[in-house]
């Protein structure tokens, strides 16, 4: 079941499938959201376009023998996000 995580003001996470066991897991996302702020993308501040986006990722992740999260990697596409932001000649 999709689950929102995350609400950040512009954007927001919506988790789908899960997949893992007690060492570490993997799970889908969606990452949504219009752009009403500043983005950074590492050093590079994109102005605010009022655009909206939609990407979807995978998080992978490992977990101590306590169960807590050791290590977690996100992976995406950030050109997509910044194409459907109108952002890829904003530089």
């Amino acid at each position: 079941m999709a689950k929102r995580f995350a609400d950040q003001g512009f954007s927001k996470v919506v988790f789908g499938a899960v997949h893992g066991d007690n060492r570490g897991f993997a799970a889908r996302w969606t990452w949504s959201g219009t752009a009403a702020g500043p983005l950074k993308v590492g050093e590079h501040l994109y102005p605010a376009s009022g655009a909206h986006f939609s990407v979807p990722g995978v998080a992978f992740c490992t977990l101590a023998d306590d169960g807590a999260i050791a290590s977690h990697e996100d992976y995406y596409d950030m050109r997509a996000v910044l194409d459907q932001l109108n952002l890829l000649n904003a530089r």
